[in-house]
């Protein structure tokens, strides 16, 4: 690898999609190129979700932190920050590395790619050229495809890209070494995860008297959809809607013990350390408050990650809201 030159900045961030934020202002801060990077997108999902917008990403480049921030926490998702910096031409590549790959169904654990033809070659091929485009010419209604005709490929609401799918350690890397800027992303759930949240996580919350009747309404959307419907309760006069029931017995099959996280870290720095080129940008996702990442090794794990990346790079650290414009 050749010699770095300056301190990488990493940055740590608590949810995933916090990394659009990152990116942004690594970008206006002249650490990262506006276009033409590689993504190197290290996670148990592939956060290639299609959002719903209500801002074209045209309007977000001269957005304050702060606005940035806004429009990352109502209209984008952990799972759908992606494809939304491709539509910008922030990244050309994404080379995403699982656990699970090429085969997920072998343990069971479907991938969390969304579209159909961008899935079956993922999972026949480990490679796609695919595209996101906005038919309306707004960038409000993104779609993810594989690649058009040529003819297409100069449309200014259209980006063609290409993406690997693969784990580690591996024979066939995709040609990230071809490019001189790249981006480095990681999620802790990549070296230890939960599977499915949701069967850890309750939350409790206070209603008035008259949403308390109204969720008792069979007929309330609640009701009807099972992932949805609260526990009903009253305590000391005071009503509540309880939304998810904690289930003691569950068991991640994605949960895997220190000894195992430590040999996974060891793998992706050593191949970090076959790169010909150092990132230009890392940023690390804890991932513990949506729960992917599990609650009693995320300090274990980012502890362990960022000491072995600091022995391959020299680092200028910051938390999220420590990297400004």
């Amino acid at each position: 690898m050749s010699e770095v030159s300056r301190p990488i900045a990493l940055v740590t961030i608590e949810e995933h999609h916090e990394a659009f934020v990152v990116w942004h202002v690594a970008i206006r801060n002249r650490i990262v190129n506006r276009s033409k990077n590689a993504l190197l997108h290290v996670d148990h999902h592939s956060d290639l979700a299609t959002p719903k917008l209500k801002t074209s990403p045209d309007d977000l480049w001269l957005l304050t932190k702060e606005a940035l921030q806004q429009f990352t926490y109502e209209e984008l998702t952990i799972s759908n920050f992606i494809l939304p910096a491709i539509y910008q031409g922030i990244f050309g590549q994404v080379i995403w590395i699982d656990q699970y790959c090429p085969d997920p169904t072998k343990h069971g654990i479907g991938a969390e790619i969304r579209s159909d033809p961008v899935e079956k070659g993922l999972r026949e091929h480990g490679h796609v050229s695919a595209c996101i485009l906005s038919e309306s010419r707004t960038g409000k209604d993104l779609k993810l495809d594989t690649a058009p005709p040529a003819s297409k490929a100069e449309d200014r609401c259209l980006r063609q890209f290409e993406i690997w799918y693969r784990r580690l350690p591996m024979e066939d890397a995709p040609p990230i070494n071809r490019h001189e800027d790249w981006v480095l992303d990681v999620d802790l759930d990549y070296f230890s995860c939960i599977h499915d949240p949701s069967q850890l996580i309750s939350v409790k919350l206070g209603v008035s008297l008259d949403t308390y009747r109204e969720l008792q309404n069979p007929y309330h959307p609640f009701s009807l959809h099972l992932n949805l419907k609260p526990r009903l309760t009253v305590e000391e006069g005071n009503y509540y809607a309880v939304f998810g029931e904690v289930d003691p017995h569950y068991a991640s099959l994605l949960r895997v013990n220190e000894e195992e996280i430590i040999r996974r870290i060891d793998t992706f720095v050593e191949f970090l350390s076959t790169f010909k080129s150092p990132p230009s940008l890392i940023t690390i996702c804890r991932s513990r408050y949506s729960g992917f990442t599990p609650c009693d090794q995320w300090e274990f794990i980012e502890r362990h990650l960022t000491d072995r990346i600091e022995r391959l790079y020299p680092l200028d650290k910051f938390g999220f809201d420590d990297f400004r414009l």
